[in-house]
């Protein structure tokens, strides 16, 4: 990949923006004691989870669960996590912010992920993240792959040479279906052994995509 033509830059958010595992395993709990479900949902249940379609992750935590009431605990997943976003929130990694306002200057930026559909709008407006995100695609809202996300942004956009930005080996291979370079965080939830460009902490990677020297901020 030659950076000098990257045109825009497509961003994972589980794992690769934010840290929201302790405010998932929150909503669940509670969405499923709500429902009678005495289950306690950790933050080591999620993490595994983060990233992948929601018919994965119900199965994975509630392999028993009919599929009627299933939907039920969803929604109330849905709301509580909603909630907690507004109320709580949680935290970017590490010059995350700062990062994404320099990539802000030179290129287009948007945000593609596999979470409930309000949950990115929520994300953007509790960290004062709006005005640097032309677009986003969540899962949640039209319930199409990432991949298919990825196409249809690139067709809205016209984006020649784009590239989507991520931690989990799912990342990389919705990249491949969408036939765009795929460039890899390492800090998140997913370990991809020998893979190259991946970043230990996100001004690593702004350094990378500003084509600058890496220098630590003090």
């Amino acid at each position: 990949m030659e950076i000098n033509q990257v045109d825009s830059i497509l961003f994972d958010l589980d794992g690769t923006l934010w840290n929201a595992a302790v405010l998932y395993a929150k909503a669940w709990t509670v969405a499923l004691q709500q429902h009678g479900i005495d289950k306690i949902i950790d933050e080591e249940d999620i993490a595994g989870l983060i990233g992948l379609e929601q018919s994965f992750v119900i199965r994975s935590l509630i392999p028993a669960l009919y599929l009627n009431k299933a939907s039920i605990i969803v929604a109330a997943v849905e709301v509580e996590t909603e909630r907690l976003i507004q109320t709580e929130g949680a935290p970017l990694y590490k010059r995350v912010k700062e990062g994404l306002e320099e990539l802000h200057q030179r290129y287009p930026l948007f945000i593609v992920s596999n979470c409930d559909k309000n949950v990115v709008k929520l994300f953007l407006k509790y960290h004062g993240l709006e005005l640097l995100f032309v677009d986003h695609r969540t899962h949640g809202e039209n319930h199409k792959s990432k991949f298919e996300n990825i196409e249809d942004l690139i067709v809205k956009y016209n984006l020649k040479k784009p590239v989507y930005v991520g931690d989990t080996l799912s990342d990389q291979k919705q990249s491949e279906l969408a036939k765009i370079p795929f460039v890899h965080v390492n800090y998140g939830f997913g370990r991809l052994e020998n893979y190259m460009p991946s970043f230990s902490d996100f001004e690593r990677l702004t350094a990378y995509f500003l084509q600058e020297c890496y220098q630590p901020s003090k």
